[in-house]
């Protein structure tokens, strides 16, 4: 499980269907977007909602480009592939999925020892990787923290061999 998705199963299936989770540039519950959200995608996020498809298109481009750490080094297969993710979702999925509430609580009890392995880009345009670094030291108490440079947002596709092995790690951890 991977980004805010775990405080929805965990609130309505129980934290024990979780084994831990993985962050690449997220955050593990919605209602702190705020407090780790970059200026840059609190400005942008108006645009993801705009339903004129003349804007759409420069839209999802900036925002493919937005997730690595050199946008304008995405390769041209990549960054349609992004655009049609994006594309492919109605304006009110895309409004529901940023704006929807979420109950924390039962994540949130089980936050000193729940594992939690957050991989965060340097060059993140979404989150403020200090910020949600500074958040999970507080309020979690099983937690691994990776700020990988020169990493945007997908840390996957900025550093693939990196973020693959330390989820491996990670994962093996678990058991």
């Amino acid at each position: 499980m991977a980004g805010v998705t775990a405080a929805d199963v965990a609130a309505y299936y129980g934290i024990d269907l979780l084994g831990g989770v993985v962050l690449a540039g997220s955050f593990p519950f919605r209602s702190m977007h705020p407090q780790v959200a970059t200026e840059w995608i609190m400005n942008f996020i108006p645009r993801l909602f705009d339903t004129d498809l003349a804007n759409f298109g420069p839209t999802a481009k900036e925002f493919a480009e937005s997730c690595v750490a050199f946008g304008d080094k995405l390769d041209q297969e990549t960054r349609y592939e992004w655009m049609g993710v994006l594309a492919n979702q109605h304006p009110l999925v895309r409004t529901l999925s940023i704006s929807h509430e979420q109950n924390e609580t039962a994540l949130m009890a089980a936050s000193g020892t729940f594992p939690y392995l957050v991989i965060h880009g340097d060059k993140d345009k979404h989150v403020n990787g200090t910020k949600l670094e500074a958040y999970m030291e507080d309020h979690f108490g099983n937690l691994t923290f990776m700020l990988l440079r020169d990493a945007g947002h997908a840390p996957f596709w900025d550093a693939p061999i990196v973020t693959n092995q330390a989820i491996i790690n990670f994962a093996y951890g678990l058991n």
